[in-house]
């Protein structure tokens, strides 16, 4: 009987790691305490795990060594970027139900750490992955929902600073941003509209160019319509697939200067 609930409890956990948590524009926030020792190992759920939730960062954090199946579940490489700064995910076995995901990032100087999300419920395809760095911070994208198809990217700033906490933007497509501008291209509902539409944001500034469409977008989110996009410092380009007087897909294609830098 233990052998058959025990197994009837691991297969509640792998269907409920099918869920996946809606990333928010918003930066994520949690209690500054000591980064934890971590331990290169794998430790799979167990008999002996706690039942229990901490809100708190647990101190047995470790980075596994098999980043293709970790207990059936995938996750990036651990980096070390050009510059000597260094990403590590990291996984908490508080529990068999409720493992926890953590980011780990710094360099010699300082080690900065964030909860992301219950493991079982942070869908594989939202696993921030390295894309470029800056004097000021790591990149990284992701998509921004484990749905099939997505709803949206996520692009990660990583601050290069101690104490500080990473944030995350929603964009319509994964290469919907300028790292050296740091513009990006978002979705926007207008409240007397019921279709989708699309503005220019400026992280550093908070700045916003509203990019006005002559149709409707064909889809139910932006993300499904872009057909190419491509931001620079000077120009913003973007290709999307609109409705025309009558409903039949045409292409748009839009450029405006990226003047709010």
């Amino acid at each position: 009987m233990k052998h058959f609930t025990l197994a009837a409890l691991l297969l509640c956990c792998a269907c409920h790691g099918q869920q996946s948590i809606p990333i928010q524009n918003a930066t994520t926030t949690v209690t500054n305490r000591p980064p934890p020792q971590v331990r290169d190992s794998i430790i799979c759920p167990g008999d002996d795990m706690l039942e229990n939730e901490t809100d708190t960062i647990p101190p047995n954090l470790f980075s596994p060594q098999n980043r293709d199946d970790i207990c059936g579940w995938w996750m990036p490489d651990d980096t070390i970027t050009p510059n000597g700064n260094f990403i590590k995910y990291l996984i908490s076995n508080d529990t068999c139900c409720r493992d926890n995901l953590y980011l780990k990032w710094g360099n010699s100087k300082f080690e900065n750490i964030e909860s992301l999300s219950p493991l079982r419920q942070f869908h594989p395809k939202m696993n921030p992955e390295y894309l470029d760095e800056s004097s000021k911070y790591l990149f990284l994208g992701s998509a921004a929902s484990g749905g099939m198809p997505v709803i949206g990217f996520s692009l990660w700033l990583l601050p290069l600073t101690p104490n500080q906490h990473l944030e995350v933007y929603t964009t319509v497509a994964f290469e919907a941003y300028d790292l050296a501008s740091l513009t990006i291209i978002q979705e926007v509902h207008n409240d007397s509209e019921n279709y989708p539409q699309v503005e220019a944001y400026n992280i550093r500034t908070h700045r916003t160019k509203p990019i006005k469409l002559q149709h409707r977008i064909s889809a139910a989110c932006a993300a499904w319509a872009i057909d190419s996009v491509s931001i620079t410092p000077s120009t913003i380009f973007l290709r999307v697939e609109v409705l025309d007087d009558r409903d039949e897909i045409i292409s748009e294609t839009i450029v405006l200067p990226n003047d709010i830098k």
